[in-house]
């Protein structure tokens, strides 16, 4: 039965009004990542900085007045509403543009909310399209029974299939639940989640940050404080007591970085099952609400690292139907998860499947890991060969560490690479330090590749590439004749099903 709303969205309607203020702070936004460098030279450069700090600020301020009018106008020209069987949005002040999106072509529809949205209680509706790289519209801020009544209302005049249809009236049957909570992480998990996450990504991402800075300062003119820092890092790297300090501070500032990053980016996570699909909620001062119905999730992953492990912490990803690469934009990721709610995404998702018995899995070839291990060993060895000719024993070591580090991890990827075939499901098992597990349904596969490499096709062997509208999966290095029956086995699973793949 149809719901009743209160909104007629058949009339043209505008946004709240705040979205004037939302536009003025995102314009701002981009003209600060612009200027940053120059505002830094007036800070840093103490000749002269009187009348150049001047030129800039009255430049900001005539920027934001502009901006601000330009808000105001492009405000009350701004309308969307519902015309037969598509959303029209109609914008512009000099150049008038009309955005129609058929209601058949509606993916998914969420909701973000950015402190400015908390503090005013509004919401930013995000509609994902079928064939766009990105969300197709974004109404900027919506009240929040106005929000849901538009997603509603747009859900409920999307069009299904007929086999869809079916699957979703199935689903319904068994969901008695309409909407049960199947995680929330307090304060302590928040804490423990960060303390478990990978900080070598969390350092990368620092010294990464670090490098484009100091790209910036040369690009602007501050040479001196380059030059600087340049003589500074040269007297840390001639000791090696002091690398060893520093790379404990190193790792005490990714620590950090971890907990602070976590705690702003999941706060007060939930994840809810909903009557055919799930609804993930988190954010402290960014909150986002993401919605996925289980028709249009194309594989589920679970995974943990080595930290994780000795904890029993889980890290999920439901990854969504998507026209082009699978993107983390349509990927829902769940840290934080135990056994218990690991095993009741599990049994949702994959009624048919008793997953925790399909225990016995395939390995690939060994030859996995040999062809890694001989890649590493020759750039180690150009790598390596450079330091010793120019005495750079300091280096050398770091560089030999490196290689021991990526050899093992290596073998240890390879002994947990594997997957298990199965009626309805195909499990592909992966990870170095942790483990890492990724399901997807038979009848979702598009399509199955096999491929080989020349240092494959001499050895008799071929990798797998099986597509699916959430991205590709590998099977790598297995033999030629198990590719072929593979391929086919999955081909026949894929025709003979009478399921959806969304």
């Amino acid at each position: 039965m149809e719901r009743k709303s209160e909104f007629n969205f058949t009339i043209p309607r505008r946004q709240s009004y705040v979205a004037i203020l939302i536009i003025i702070i995102a314009i701002f936004r981009r003209i600060i990542r612009q200027l940053w460098p120059l505002l830094l030279v007036v800070f840093l450069n103490t000749k002269g900085t009187g009348s150049t700090s001047d030129r800039i600020l009255l430049v900001l301020a005539s920027l934001g007045l502009i901006s601000g009018i330009l808000s105001i106008i492009s405000f009350f020209k701004y309308y969307f509403y519902v015309d037969e069987d598509e959303l029209i949005v109609e914008r512009g002040i000099i150049r008038k543009s009309r955005t129609s999106i058929p209601f058949d072509r509606i993916q998914t529809i969420n909701f973000e909310q950015e402190l400015v949205h908390r503090l005013f209680n509004v919401a930013k509706l995000k509609i994902d399209t079928a064939g766009s790289s990105g969300a197709e519209l974004s109404l900027q801020a919506l009240s929040w029974p106005m929000a849901n009544a538009l997603k509603s209302y747009l859900l409920e005049k999307k069009p299904q299939n007929k086999k869809e249809q079916l699957f979703s009236d199935e689903e319904e049957s068994i969901d008695e639940v309409v909407e049960h909570e199947i995680m929330k992480v307090d304060f302590p998990s928040l804490l423990k989640i960060g303390a478990t996450e990978n900080h070598l990504r969390s350092g990368l991402l620092i010294i990464a940050f670090c490098f484009w800075v100091y790209d910036q300062l040369e690009e602007v003119g501050l040479k001196s404080y380059v030059n600087d820092m340049n003589i500074g890092w040269q007297s840390i790297a001639s000791s090696l007591y002091t690398m060893l300090i520093l790379l404990v501070f190193f790792g005490v500032i990714a620590f950090i970085y971890s907990l602070i990053r976590i705690t702003f980016k999941y706060y007060d996570l939930k994840l809810v099952r909903e009557k055919s699909g799930f609804k993930v909620s988190y954010g402290l001062l960014n909150r986002k609400q993401t919605s996925a119905q289980d028709t249009k999730i194309q594989t589920i992953s679970w995974a943990q690292n080595w930290l994780q492990k000795k904890v029993g912490l889980f890290q999920v990803f439901l990854r969504q139907a998507s026209s082009k690469e699978v993107r983390t934009a349509k990927s829902i990721s769940v840290p934080g998860c135990d056994q218990r709610s690991v095993d009741e995404i599990q049994q949702y998702l994959l009624r048919d499947t008793d997953f925790n018995a399909l225990i016995e899995k395939t390995p690939v070839e060994k030859h996995y890991f040999w062809y890694v291990a001989r890649n590493y060993t020759i750039a180690y060895a150009l790598i390596a060969g450079f330091m010793i000719y120019t005495s750079s024993w300091i280096q050398f070591t770091a560089a030999s560490i490196f290689y021991l580090y990526f050899i093992v991890t290596s073998w240890f990827r390879y002994e947990k690479k594997g997957y298990s075939l199965f009626n309805q499901v195909t499990a592909i098992y992966g990870g170095a330090y942790g483990a890492k597990h990724t399901v997807l349904e038979n009848h979702k596969i598009q399509t199955v590749q096999l491929k080989q490499s020349w240092y494959q096709l001499r050895r008799g062997l071929a990798s797998l590439e099986i597509s699916t509208a959430g991205g590709n999966i590998t099977l790598p290095f297995i033999k030629k004749e198990t590719a072929h029956k593979i391929m086919n086995y999955l081909l026949y699973r894929v025709e003979s099903s009478q399921k959806a793949w969304m």
